[in-house]
């Protein structure tokens, strides 16, 4: 009983774990995705870059950043 006891205790700490890592995880990026789109943002206004470029690179960095998260 004591070692199913310990194994119970070590998933409830894994899954803690998993769990605040996930959270931050997601927090990291809704926070770079919105300054990703306020860059975007930007740059639009000030008309260095056409509008098609500006989406297609947003596209690919949301891309990207989804990707890496899910590593």
């Amino acid at each position: 009983i004591g070692a199913r006891s310990r194994a119970l205790d070590l998933e409830e700490v894994e899954a803690m774990a998993y769990g605040t890592h996930k959270f931050v995880s997601d927090g990291l990026q809704s926070a770079l995705l919105v300054a990703l789109v306020f860059a975007c943002w930007t740059v639009g206004r000030t008309g260095t870059l056409p509008t098609s470029k500006i989406v297609d690179f947003l596209f690919y960095a949301n891309y990207v950043l989804e990707s890496s998260n899910e590593v």
